[in-house]
């Protein structure tokens, strides 16, 4: 491990600055600076139209603008105990998988990147449990049209949303670490390293792609009479990044060095909310109480992220296993 050998971890630190120098030469950062002001807003017109272009949605019954004015009549927002119950059974979930991520982050010496995989992981685990404890308060405490319109009821809802937007940054974080790991694995092999360095986008365009659509967040682009249709603009949001992720999981590294099973699991994590989307409002049609919709919702998001998890960490321990075996950083 570098820890136990100076010599090796002078040859390491030198290579990873390397690579970061690289990155972040000007005739390549002016293009990443370009791409995020062009990405960004494209991102979040997308967001807001996708769901409305559907094959036989019913999206537009529900999706109706509110920019956090709510009014009697039009607005729907559940307080049934299963919402909340779930809601906060979620969040010691994601908050577990949080911790356990961040520690896993501290024994990941032997690699600067394995190190970022875990704790861009850590937070985006945070985000989730944030999102779904500030969601679970909203349900439970805000019972009227009259609480809905205070500000606390707004800032709640904000972070319970706006987490789900910065997820979108810790996502696409991931993918540049993956890419940025195996890149330095595979550096021997040209033809590689030549097709990943082009799309290796730096940590601050996922921060300011995050930034952007988080904002509007906040200045109420996401809005909704019925606030979970909120999230779902969110989530639609995370469809970029996530097939960044998953865009560099498949194409950075050589053949061997990631199972199929491994890959697998981390397209059925990563794309199994997307089925959310269409069906939601097709759930709200039947009539079926909104407690049971969005424990259907929430079960899934449990199956979703934890298998996000489940995922990232098995990468991580099995090349932190490599490493520590003797293959090279």
């Amino acid at each position: 491990m570098i820890m136990c050998c100076p010599e090796v971890a002078k040859q390491v630190v030198p290579s990873y600055k390397k690579v970061i120098d690289e990155r972040t030469s000007p005739s390549s950062s002016w293009k990443w600076a370009l791409a995020v002001m062009v990405a960004s807003p494209l991102n979040c017109a997308f967001a807001t139209w996708f769901p409305f272009v559907i094959p036989y949605t019913k999206a537009f019954h529900y999706y109706v603008e509110a920019r956090y004015e709510y009014k009697e009549g039009e607005t729907y927002f559940d307080n049934s105990a299963l919402t909340y119950v779930t809601d906060y059974l979620l969040f010691v979930a994601m908050g577990y998988a949080a911790l356990d991520m961040y520690r896993l982050s501290c024994s990941a010496t032997s690699s600067i990147h394995l190190k970022s995989i875990c704790r861009a992981t850590a937070g985006l685990l945070t985000c989730y449990a944030t999102s779904v404890l500030c969601g679970g308060l909203s349900h439970h405490f805000f019972t009227s049209i009259e609480l809905l319109n205070t500000w606390s009821f707004r800032f709640l809802w904000i972070m319970c949303v706006g987490t789900v937007t910065a997820a979108t940054g810790f996502i696409g974080a991931i993918g540049s670490f993956v890419a940025l790991h195996f890149r330095q694995r595979s550096k021997k092999h040209e033809s590689n390293i030549a097709v990943v360095d082009v799309l290796i986008a730096p940590t601050y365009f996922w921060a300011f792609f995050a930034l952007y659509f988080t904002l509007a967040c906040i200045y109420g682009e996401m809005s909704f009479h019925r606030p979970a249709c909120d999230i779902f603009i969110a989530g639609t949001g995370q469809f970029p990044p996530t097939a960044y992720l998953l865009l560099m999981i498949f194409i950075s590294c050589k053949k061997g060095l990631i199972s199929s099973k491994l890959r697998a699991l981390f397209l059925f994590s990563f794309l199994l909310n997307s089925w959310l989307l269409p069906v939601y409002p097709e759930l709200l049609e039947t009539g079926l109480p909104e407690g049971y919709v969005n424990t259907i919702l929430h079960t899934n998001l449990f199956v979703a992220w934890g298998l996000q998890y489940v995922a990232i960490k098995k990468l991580c321990v099995s090349q932190l296993a490599t490493l520590e075996n003797g293959g090279s950083a």
